[in-house]
């Protein structure tokens, strides 16, 4: 009876039928149904969160997604606004020389017209002493035939 086993009848560390048959058992059975209930409970509520907290991450995973999906849009939006920008830039910039090709075209044509129209009027002048001088050689020449046809 060195061991300590020996006092003891029929149970191994110290536990013995004796003290089996003393215990309140309608006690021990509702500590182990609630102990048993708070560990189902436990791990439902564990369950759950996990659920909840993998659907949380699911979420948050899909924001990034759209977030990163709305900024490589916006950065293909203003790629697209700048290549645009840029054509209206080489648009204008060739408008603008166009521009500056026809004002030089119609002041050009504007000398030509005032050339014209000095021609013209030199023209107009010149027809106007012919005119005279014709009208003159008419009148000379009717006072000619006036002069030499006998009376």
């Amino acid at each position: 009876m060195a061991n300590g086993n020996a006092s003891v009848p029929g149970g191994k560390n110290g536990l013995n039928i004796e003290a089996l048959k003393s215990l309140n058992w309608p006690t021990v059975i509702l500590i182990l149904v609630t102990g048993g209930g708070n560990f189902l409970a436990t791990q439902n509520n564990s369950s759950q969160r996990q659920y909840q907290v993998d659907r949380a991450i699911d979420q948050i995973r899909d924001l990034h997604n759209a977030l990163d999906n709305t900024e490589k849009r916006q950065r293909e939006a203003i790629a697209t606004f700048e290549n645009l920008l840029n054509n209206d830039k080489q648009e204008i910039s060739h408008l603008a020389a166009t521009q500056g090709s026809q004002t030089l075209m119609l002041e050009s044509q504007n000398k030509v017209m005032k050339l014209q129209t000095e021609i013209l009027e030199k023209d107009s002048q010149i027809l106007q002493q012919v005119s005279v001088i014709v009208h003159k050689f008419d009148r000379w020449k009717e006072l000619e035939q006036h002069r030499g046809a006998p009376p």
